[in-house]
């Protein structure tokens, strides 16, 4: 079953949301094994959003998943970044 971008009412909530980008790419790759549009949702999110580190993780578990370490590294270490800078002093390392 192939899933499309008009079966998301949130979609239609607000399309400038890295959050809403987020989930729906998980929502691709996850349960209709569309990876292209699961990744340019991740891309939009980060687009969105630079910030937002859930996008990094989840993206990073993607790529991970797919084989594609090089790449998912990076994305892995932008997260990490990003969650540091948010945690309170006494919780980094």
């Amino acid at each position: 079953m192939a899933l499309e971008k008009k079966q998301f009412p949130m979609r239609e909530i607000d399309e400038q949301l890295a959050e809403a980008h987020t989930s729906l790419a998980n929502v691709f790759i996850l349960m209709d094994w569309n990876w292209s549009q699961g990744e340019m949702e991740f891309k939009r999110a980060i687009e969105l959003n630079s910030n937002y580190a859930t996008a990094y993780q989840w993206y990073s578990n993607a790529l991970t998943s797919r084989g594609e370490f090089e790449n998912g590294l990076p994305s892995c270490t932008r997260c990490r970044a990003k969650k540091t800078r948010l945690m309170p002093y006494w919780m980094r390392n």
